[in-house]
């Protein structure tokens, strides 16, 4: 009972204190969002439609075998251009592109994060799709989200790359250990 006392009294006696400081240094009401502005080096970089992800033998063969992310390569990211591609799909086969790429995932590969990432490329390129429908093909709407959908699928592929390596080095151990025993 002494101890909670004397938490109290300490807390009432700090307490108007620590709101009373106004010093410069503590004024947290002149910040503003240019303060938090940050730069990441490979995102600045980025140039327009980017979708280029250099992947190792174990990664291709896997992604070779997964029939719709070929189905992704040959209608959405294909050389005529994401904008083109975009212009001329319907919002249903873009959809319907995705819907495939979560049916058929490879099991080495099938994670919850590889679904989550898969949702974000969609949900960014169906607002990709809409805004080329809706503004100018070099409105810098478009462009930003076109920015937006490449840093999405070089997400996923970053996200495809580890999960087969951890999965592949879970393998490798298992077999190991099933040797050595």
């Amino acid at each position: 009972m002494c101890n909670k006392l004397k938490i109290l009294i300490i807390g009432v006696t700090i307490l108007p204190v620590l709101l009373n400081c106004t010093s410069k240094q503590n004024n947290l009401t002149g910040i503003t969002l240019e303060d938090y502005k940050f730069s990441v080096a490979v995102i600045d970089s980025l140039k327009k439609e980017n979708f280029n992800y250099k992947m190792d033998y174990k990664l291709e063969k896997i992604i070779s075998e997964w029939t719709g992310f070929k189905i992704l390569n040959e209608k959405l990211l294909n050389s005529n251009g994401i904008k083109h591609n975009l212009k001329t799909l319907k919002k249903t086969e873009i959809k319907e592109i995705f819907k495939n790429l979560e049916k058929n995932l490879p099991t080495i590969i099938n994670s919850i994060k590889i679904f989550s990432r898969i949702n974000v490329l969609e949900s960014t390129t169906l607002i990709l799709h809409d805004a080329i429908n809706n503004f100018s093909l070099e409105d810098e709407y478009v462009i930003n989200l076109e920015n937006n959908m490449s840093i999405a699928f070089l997400n996923l592929m970053k996200q495809i790359d580890l999960t087969q390596e951890k999965n592949s080095q879970i393998i490798l151990q298992e077999k190991f250990s099933n040797n050595t025993k």
